[in-house]
């Protein structure tokens, strides 16, 4: 069953249609606190000990990715809004943002009618021609004069408020986050399915596309690690914030 179009995001992946063969289980590398849920994993080796283990993709070359991470942790920094809005035909040619603590340089705004090609961030200045744009620190997205009318997308990373967590996830029960104590991860392996919001909204994302890991577990288009040999399912929208991935993993093998 997919997510209901405009379905309030109630975790990282969407497990309503995300699937795997198997779960790993492997220890988490002594540098890795925790393992926020979709993250992208890496093998590594624990110093001084030779043991295999599991850290979060940090976007650096030689990186082996071992699969996205299953987990009941939620880094509550960093979660992903997407809006639709019309640019007002008078001054002040502005929009209000949803959320108002956005991301510096998480932003992607394109033409609706000209879906792929992103708008230019003129931040912290005014937008000085046209398919430019400046945000504040409070949501407040400013458009050049020559766009008034024009209808466009608007994707970002936010951080949720007090009042928002508390609607979403509500108290924790006691055994949550027991990756934590334990410093264990499961780890999705095999041929995998996954709708996940860890992904840098800032990227212009296509299906078919190649996936890279990128820095703090996330999805990336930016080659400056190894390639995962994945590929984009689906992209994010309006009504579908999710990015599908898909990739097949297993010990000592990479394909599809």
């Amino acid at each position: 069953m997919a997510l209901r179009p405009g379905a309030v995001t109630q975790n990282k992946i969407d497990f309503s249609r995300s699937f795997w063969d198997k779960l790993i289980e492997l220890p988490l590398s002594s540098a890795t606190t925790y393992s926020d849920e979709g993250s992208l994993m890496i093998e590594t080796t624990q110093t001084g000990s030779n043991e295999r283990v599991a850290a979060v993709s940090g976007g650096t070359a030689n990186e082996r990715f071992i699969g996205v991470a299953i987990s009941d942790y939620r880094r509550i920094t960093d979660f992903v809004n997407v809006e639709r809005c019309t640019i007002p035909a008078t001054s002040a040619y502005t929009f209000q943002l949803n959320k108002t603590t956005p991301t510096a340089a998480t932003f992607y705004i394109e033409d609706i009618t000209a879906a792929g090609t992103p708008w230019t961030n003129a931040s912290p200045g005014a937008p000085a021609a046209t398919t430019q744009y400046s945000v504040t620190t409070g949501g407040l997205v400013t458009f050049h004069s020559a766009d008034a009318g024009k209808t466009v997308d608007i994707r970002y990373t936010y951080t949720p408020t007090t009042v928002e967590l508390q609607s979403r996830f509500h108290e924790r029960p006691v055994v949550a986050q027991a990756q934590s104590f334990f410093s264990q991860v499961a780890i999705a392996v095999g041929y995998c399915e996954i709708y996940t919001t860890m992904y840098n909204t800032a990227n212009t994302w296509t299906v078919g596309a190649a996936l890279y890991q990128g820095a703090s577990g996330k999805c990336t288009t930016t080659n400056t690690g190894a390639q995962i040999i994945a590929r984009v399912l689906s992209i994010p929208s309006t009504t579908d914030v999710f990015l599908g991935i898909g990739y097949n993993v297993s010990p000592g093998v990479m394909g599809w």
